[in-house]
């Protein structure tokens, strides 16, 4: 069980092991995580994500990454798959996520492209999102027999406390 998030102020309040011995000289080859938990506090909104049922199977080639590997977790009785790589992490401090969520019941999927970076115990981001829904069967008595499919994709830039969507683009419909 692990629970992380931001505390009032915007910044970073969670578990960080003070370590006295190089990242790089512990690698795991196989990371396997099963009902696990994750809680994701917001403490100037005072809300919270709970994920439960959190699996994981991957591997890490040391502790400062990167980090591959794909699962899954339950949020509201909602089963969310997904796979996440990282890069490992860069002088300056900086991350590179590419993550995955495409839930069971849902005709979605998003993709997140991120460089993320904690500077002074405030985490920032940019990089690229995009949410998609395919083409589908149309529910019984919908005036049409598909639902039509359509992408989002955006540039993003933020901090804990904002972000900016930059160049969004929306196709609807077949390529």
């Amino acid at each position: 069980e692990l629970t992380a998030g931001l505390d009032s102020t915007g910044h970073l309040s969670w578990p960080v092991p003070k370590l006295g011995f190089d990242l790089e000289t512990v690698a795991i080859e196989r990371l396997n995580i099963e009902d696990g938990r994750a809680v994701l506090v917001d403490d100037a909104s005072n809300s919270r994500l709970v994920l439960d049922k959190m699996e994981f199977h991957g591997e890490l080639r040391s502790l400062a990454g990167p980090i591959k590997g794909d699962g899954s977790f339950v949020v509201a009785g909602q089963h969310y798959p997904y796979s996440v790589s990282t890069s490992r992490i860069a002088d300056d401090g900086g991350v590179k996520v590419r993550l995955a969520v495409n839930p069971v019941d849902l005709p979605l999927a998003s993709e997140a492209d991120l460089t993320i970076l904690i500077e002074r115990g405030t985490p920032r981001f940019e990089g690229s999102i995009q949410v998609a829904r395919a083409v589908g069967r149309a529910p019984a008595g919908a005036p049409s027999l598909i639902i039509d499919s359509w992408r989002v994709t955006s540039r993003v830039k933020g901090d804990s406390t904002a972000a900016l969507l930059d160049q969004i683009e929306l196709q609807y419909g077949p390529d």
